[in-house]
């Protein structure tokens, strides 16, 4: 995005812990912003930011992402040929909220079983690939 539409769309900015959520497509899949992105800007998603006292951003993410909470988030879809999510909507959306240490201690586990399962599937990536040889 050039410097005119950044200008123009301050709104776009995105900082290091933001959660991103997409709105048409794959609907509520949500994601936080790394420390390599800090300072971009973005388009045609959700950005929210959170009282870090109270909410972990990782376990947020990782709850939306999560079945249950994609169950939940359909109740607010709204669309009849493309489904979406309102900003409005999801600002209302209740996450359920264990205390800070356990909401840190849940996003580390699920992000250790990312990278392990990221790992894994490398290895199976690359087995498959000796199998054809």
């Amino acid at each position: 995005m050039n410097d005119e539409f950044v200008a123009k769309y301050p709104k776009t900015r995105i900082y290091e812990g933001d959660m991103l959520t997409v709105q048409s497509g794959h609907i509520g899949t949500s994601c936080i912003i790394t420390k390599d992105f800090d300072n971009s800007n973005c388009h045609a998603v959700i950005i929210s930011r959170v009282n870090r006292e109270v909410v972990h951003p990782d376990y947020q993410a990782y709850y939306l992402n999560s079945l249950h909470g994609k169950r939940r988030l359909k109740s607010i879809f709204v669309g009849t040929s493309i489904k979406h999510i309102n900003t409005k909507d999801l600002k209302l959306f209740t996450v359920p909220l264990p205390p800070l240490p356990e909401q840190h201690r849940i996003a580390e586990i699920l992000s250790t079983t990312d990278a392990h399962l990221e790992k894994l599937e490398a290895i199976i990536g690359e087995t498959q690939l000796l199998k054809k040889q």
